[in-house]
């Protein structure tokens, strides 16, 4: 759900509040009630408003917020219900996988990085991995 909701906005990858919210199973509304109780653990990096012009571009968000991978975090830590509980902690094990996965390609990057050296086929691998 979390790709599949993803959009790139000013060259980030954001997800829409309303997005959140289902993705958590709250309300929009709960969701920027609890936002505005925890607004110091959104820095801009985490989160940020639309301008109502780029917001009318979204026909059913209400809220302007919009959160990058590590906001969509943060929010659910911030969240009280069971289930957002839950969810917080399986994103949790799958963005720390993520992680594990990047570390071992670059790894195999690195090995592999005499074995062409100075062709550009290492320069390809090494831009498909930072995405």
């Amino acid at each position: 759900m979390i790709e599949n909701s993803m959009k790139t906005i000013w060259g980030k990858r954001v997800m829409l509040s309303s997005d959140v919210a289902k993705l958590y199973r709250v309300t929009p509304e709960y969701l920027h009630k609890q936002l505005k109780k925890n607004i110091d653990r959104f820095p801009k990096e985490f989160m940020f408003k639309l301008k109502p012009k780029a917001l009318s571009s979204f026909k059913e968000e209400k809220f302007p917020h919009v959160f990058t991978e590590q906001g969509i975090l943060m929010v659910g830590g911030s969240l009280k219900s069971e289930q957002a509980i839950k969810i917080h902690v399986q994103l949790i094990r799958y963005f720390v996988q993520l992680f594990n996965q990047t570390l071992k390609d670059v790894s195999l990057l690195k090995k592999l990085e005499p074995h062409i050296k100075g062709e550009k086929i290492f320069d390809v691998l090494k831009e498909m991995f930072k995405k």
